[in-house]
């Protein structure tokens, strides 16, 4: 009896489906048209800290300090490189 129950309202569910990413409004995608679109973005002076969450000379701390000088280019700031063991949780 409760796997008749259960079988008609699976069987009166739809199925999920994820909405769709187009929009009926084509403001809505322009970021021109955002309220904040003039503001400029806050920059901060200070440097930007990597933190790393292993001891200093392995492997991550080698990769950090390989990206710091792309990144610091990229984004226009200095790169702080820091090592805190144990930061990984």
């Amino acid at each position: 009896m409760l796997t008749k129950a259960f079988d008609k309202s699976a069987r009166l569910r739809k199925p999920f489906r994820y909405p769709s990413r187009r929009s009926d409004d084509p403001l809505a995608l322009d970021p021109a048209a955002h309220p904040c679109a003039g503001d400029r973005a806050v920059v901060s002076e200070q440097p930007v800290r990597m933190i790393i969450p292993f001891a200093p000379g392995g492997a991550s701390d080698f990769v950090g300090r390989i990206m710091q000088p792309k990144m610091g280019e990229l984004l226009g700031q200095p790169i702080v490189v820091e090592n805190k063991p144990g930061a990984a949780g």
